[in-house]
């Protein structure tokens, strides 16, 4: 698996990865800045499975993401979680709270809309770009924070993703 990036949003830290063809990756999920709560398979296909020990049993859950959903993968933590590629790699999103206990909620969007923060601060990540935050250009990895009792007009053209990340 390759990071391609790692980015510290201050309460939490997202990851855009990418594992090869045929690549089996295997990690320990937990602690501040190694536990990832949520996961978005970008492209390509994968199967991951949450185990006790570095080697999956039948009895182990077995999920096969599907691009264009987020999925919150907090039941893997304090598992081992091993990610397989079959023919194709997969490009993926994954979020790290912190700290590891935060609970974070990550929505995908692909379209212009308000933005509105009202108790909690809301994080734009620029997953696909670029995008426009408030008349300002992010390009794909950069984010924006709305703080509490703000308002942003987030604008995306055409093939753009965002995540939105909250408390």
């Amino acid at each position: 698996m390759i990071c391609q990036s790692a980015i510290n949003a201050k309460n939490f830290v997202y990851c855009l990865t990418y594992q090869g063809p045929n690549e089996t990756t295997i990690y320990f999920n937990d602690n501040t800045g190694h536990y990832h709560s949520h996961l978005y398979l970008l492209e390509g296909a994968m199967e991951v499975a949450a185990s006790e020990s570095k080697v999956a049993t039948e009895t182990d859950q077995l999920e096969t993401p599907q691009v264009g959903v987020v999925y919150d993968i907090a039941h893997t933590k304090g598992k081992y979680v091993i990610a397989t590629t079959g023919n194709v790699g997969a490009a993926m999103l994954m979020v790290n709270p912190i700290p590891h206990d935060r609970s974070l909620n990550v929505e995908v969007v692909n379209s212009t809309q308000e933005i509105t923060a009202t108790d909690t601060r809301k994080t734009i990540v620029c997953l696909t770009g670029p995008v426009t935050v408030n008349d300002k250009e992010l390009k794909t990895t950069q984010f924006a924070v709305v703080f509490p009792g703000n308002t942003a007009t987030l604008t995306m053209e055409e093939n753009t993703l965002c995540a939105i990340v909250s408390e």
